[in-house]
């Protein structure tokens, strides 16, 4: 093998985009670390560049070497020239003259046209280089400058060519042989298909591990808007979950993270600060943008339950109660009304979560219903406490 097919450049374009595939599977194994599928996309990138100049730069110069060429084409022309020879010695006459030249032992006078003119091919380069060079001598004190023949005298500058030379040098050809040559080209080819291929493929491992994370609640990161059945066709979002004892997310920060996912919420909360910070405009995009309203269901009293859960369920606002005894005969209302569209197989665009930050304790019938209707019509229910039963809970 030929190493100089490549430059550096495309050898290390190679060695990214194999290494690659090996990234992917560490991102796979270690887990929760998000950024190896990042550093396998700067790969890629870098990859697809260094090879397209080392394709550009390097390959696009490489030409045949024409020596071989030529010393093969004038061996056969002289093995040819000494087999006519050979053959025409033994009709020749044996007879040489003093003042016969090397070539004149032949008997050319017995030769028809076609054999003399043959014959006389051989000998075409040495006197066309004999006659050219004469030339070159007889007017070789001849000026051939117009204003030498006018009698000008005047003597005009040169262009400068400095720079000029510089660059054809900088670009001279990289003579390699036939068979090299096309190697390159052929492996230049297949390396820049390769690393576009694992280019649009990192990039798709990247879009698609961000979007199966979503829905793992230790692996989540940077929330946007994207549509929950993207996320929940790639990850099983659990229906019925419970904040840990230690969370990643308090969960003031987990209800804007909700939001920022495009999703709304009913929070139901005895946290009056908490009740106060969130009944406000929180933004879905980055830097404050597109952002949704937060009610507070205990400042709008004429709210009925029945809009609540119709605004819940078309994604326009998102709630804050902190009366307990109305949170549970929402959540009541909640699980008939999410019967009736089940039944109906109706589904919300976007997830609601219900979220239930009481010492109340939630009914084990109403969670196992909630379990059941929200996993076909798209509500979750998020307890953020462990609570302390009590006598109207039972």
């Amino acid at each position: 093998m030929n190493w100089e097919i490549f430059s550096l450049m495309g050898y290390a374009s190679v060695a990214l985009w194999v290494s690659v595939p090996v990234l992917w599977l560490l991102h796979v194994f270690v887990r929760p670390l998000r950024f190896l599928g990042f550093v396998a996309l700067g790969f890629a990138a870098v990859a697809f560049l260094l090879g397209v100049l080392n394709s550009r730069m390097y390959v696009s110069r490489i030409a045949v070497d024409q020596t071989e060429v030529v010393d093969r084409q004038m061996a056969a022309r002289e093995l040819a020239r000494k087999q006519a020879e050979a053959e025409r010695a033994e009709e020749a006459a044996n007879i040489t003259f003093a003042e016969d030249a090397a070539g004149d032992r032949l008997d050319k006078a017995g030769l028809d046209d076609t054999d003399l003119a043959y014959f006389e091919s051989f000998g075409e380069d040495t006197q066309d280089w004999k006659k050219q060079k004469q030339t070159r001598d007889e007017n070789a004190g001849e000026d051939d400058d117009l204003e030498a023949m006018i009698g000008g005298t005047t003597e005009r500058e040169g262009v400068e060519v400095e720079g000029m030379v510089e660059e054809q040098e900088a670009r001279d050809p990289i003579y390699l042989s036939e068979k090299h040559m096309l190697a390159a080209n052929r492996l230049d080819k297949l390396n820049l298909r390769a690393t576009w291929y694992v280019l649009l493929l990192a990039a798709l491992f990247v879009v698609v591990d961000y979007v199966r994370r979503l829905n793992v609640y230790r692996e989540a990161y940077f929330p946007l808007p994207v549509p929950s059945r993207w996320t929940d066709a790639l990850s099983e979002r659990k229906v019925v979950s419970k904040q840990p004892d230690k969370p990643r997310r308090g969960l003031e920060e987990e209800l804007r993270f909700m939001t920022r996912r495009g999703e709304v919420f009913f929070c139901m909360t005895d946290n009056t600060s908490l009740a106060d910070k969130v009944a406000t405009k929180l933004p879905r995009l980055p830097g404050g943008f597109w952002p949704i309203h937060v009610l507070d269901l205990d400042v709008h009293q004429d709210f009925d339950d029945r809009f609540v859960f119709e605004t819940l369920w078309f994604g326009r606002n998102s709630f804050v109660s902190k009366d307990e005894t109305r949170a549970l005969r929402l959540l009541e209302e909640f699980v008939h009304w999410l019967g009736l569209r089940r039944d109906v197989k109706a589904r919300t665009r976007r997830t609601v979560h219900l979220v239930w930050d009481l010492d109340l304790e939630v009914p084990e019938s109403l969670r196992q219903r909630i379990e059941v209707l929200g996993k076909t019509t798209g509500f979750t229910l998020l307890i953020c406490r462990t609570p302390k039963p009590k006598e109207a809970a039972a």
